[in-house]
């Protein structure tokens, strides 16, 4: 999910964030342009599974499932006898969307989990499971994993793996218990102290789990009341500053208790609120809270993190562990926000490493159940990610290349035609029909794709001029038209357009005033309006 196609060894990035992928890709025929027909994951996928375009299958805005009775991939392939078995962790992709109801069995990994606890082991254990248990048999499996979309929060020692600038040490906070008046869901009258008699019991000097450890305890507190108690660790920053707090925390005698973090700065005598980003990750135990600011606001002489339950309840105790603070200088601002953009990317490449380790282990379950000579393995993204390219982050926003060109690995039975390199464009609708003619499957023809054997077999194949892609998302109407070097983008709620010359252009970064080729934009235009197959003008 969310993996760019630049940021794989494979495709030449300059980062060692892919060495089991990019071994992998040598016994494989590497695809150079694959475009997904949209640029987020639910109107992707559907592409993918059902071989049609996102106007035919219906998965377009966030509130509208796939249509039923569409063509499958995985309907196909169970029609040949093959065991048909979905793993999936994006909650774009569950049943209520009317995802996996073609399956013989489709299951759900985490996904009801916040974003930071899916963790990717967890997917490939799973596929690794029911591999041992479907030996013998023909079978096709989804795997949907989820590295390395946002939140960029790769495990140790992934989340450093990659740094651009050098990051200072984490430091134990200074810890401060106090309580405070909450109005309107922020605290008036903050006093830090140790209050003797409160509900609070601190154990600053105990060492728990090699950490420094402050226990809270609600002893008798009214859930309904409004004085909340709270504690903070203060530390001297200024502009041209970066902050970052980190907290494990667990409550014991109510798993259902709600902690709220959220951190605030001293100017000019009072307390004001920050808005950096706070990120809570949940498990079953422990709940972590880590909040970063990019730069801290002039004038601002301490930070502080607040953490306190939403409602207190009786006997309950709150373990608050590793309470860290980190502060990185930089000479401005601008150095900051760069450094903090650039911290991104590592972040996120780390994510790609993490996942690659996991998928290292799948391939080595494949050799070690002797099934990996005779499986065909299709390696490739939803969609890609950006990263401030056109002024903006993530994606599901535009239709630019960071998002819409995505990497796309095939390794045939037998390893056939390994190192083979396909230049043309194809789209994510031509991988089910491609899939189907190398296990000599008939496709269904309502299919929109075409296969794309021709291109590494060396037969006759008419290659497409065009690929197109939609997005209808949000308040978002675009569509575009791609060939290998020329693009037509089309705004269809403001009217605009854009036009790149790919080869003089290849970061979409200057449209040009003259007109696209006439098939660009007449592909643009017409196709959201077609139920034929597609764009093979």
């Amino acid at each position: 999910d969310t993996l760019r196609r630049d940021h794989l060894g494979v495709y030449g990035y300059r980062r060692s964030t892919s060495p089991n992928i990019d071994a992998f890709a040598t016994d494989a025929v590497i695809f150079d342009t694959l475009i997904p027909q949209s640029t987020w994951t639910r109107p992707s996928v559907a592409s993918f599974m059902t071989s049609t375009y996102p106007n035919v299958h219906g998965a377009q805005r966030r509130t509208q499932p796939m249509r039923r009775d569409l063509p499958s991939l995985a309907r196909s392939l169970a029609l040949a006898g093959y065991e048909t078995h979905g793993f999936v962790t994006n909650p774009n992709l569950l049943p209520e969307w009317n995802f996996g109801g073609d399956f013989d069995r489709y299951v759900d990994i985490e996904s009801t989990l916040d974003a930071q606890n899916r963790d990717d082991a967890h997917v490939i254990d799973a596929v690794i499971e029911t591999l041992e248990s479907a030996r013998g048999r023909p079978w096709y499996f989804y795997v949907h994993a989820m590295s390395p979309h946002l939140p960029y929060d790769p495990p140790d020692p992934y989340n450093d793996r990659f740094a651009s600038y050098p990051l200072s040490e984490w430091q134990d906070a200074t810890v401060n218990s106090g309580f405070e008046k909450m109005e309107n869901g922020r605290p008036v009258g903050w006093t830090s102290s140790n209050v003797a008699g409160s509900s609070w019991q601190t154990v600053l000097d105990e060492r728990h789990g090699g950490k420094h450890a402050m226990v809270m305890r609600g002893v008798d507190a009214d859930p309904e009341s409004s004085w909340i108690h709270m504690f903070s660790g203060p530390v001297q920053a200024g502009p041209g500053n970066t902050v970052d707090f980190a907290l494990w925390t667990r409550a014991t005698g109510d798993p259902h208790t709600e902690l709220v973090a959220f951190a605030q700065g001293y100017r000019d005598g009072k307390w004001i609120d920050l808005n950096g980003r706070i990120r809570v990750s949940k498990s079953p135990e422990w709940r972590y809270f880590q909040y970063h600011h990019d730069v801290v606001p002039e004038g601002v002489t301490q930070v502080r993190l607040a953490v306190y339950p939403k409602h207190e309840r009786k006997g309950v105790a709150w373990y608050l562990d590793d309470f860290r603070i980190r502060v990185n200088s930089f000479e401005s601002i601008d150095a900051a926000q760069q450094a903090y953009r650039a911290r991104q990317i590592d972040l996120y490449d780390g994510e790609i490493a993490y996942f690659d380790d996991q998928f290292r282990l799948l391939i080595e379950a494949l050799k070690r159940l002797d099934q990996y000579e005779n499986t065909c393995i299709v390696l490739m993204s939803d969609h890609g990610e950006e990263f401030w390219e056109h002024g903006g982050t993530n994606h599901g926003h535009s239709l630019y290349d960071e998002l819409l060109r995505v990497p796309c690995i095939v390794k045939l039975p037998g390893n056939d035609f390994a190192g083979a390199r396909v230049s043309e464009v194809i789209e994510m609708i031509d991988i089910a029909p491609t899939v189907l003619e190398v296990l000599n499957v008939d496709p269904d023809v309502r299919f929109q794709g075409r296969s794309a054997s021709g291109l590494w077999l060396g037969g006759p194949h008419v290659e497409k001029r065009a690929a197109f892609a939609a997005l209808l998302h949000e308040e978002r109407d675009l569509s575009a038209s791609r060939t290998s070097s020329a693009k037509f983008i089309w705004n269809i709620a403001d009217g605009s357009e854009e036009r790149f010359d790919l080869l003089a252009d290849p970061l979409e970064q200057s449209s040009l005033n003259t007109n696209s080729p006439i098939e660009l934009v007449d592909a643009t235009r017409v196709a959201p309006l077609r139920d034929a197959p597609g764009l093979h003008i």
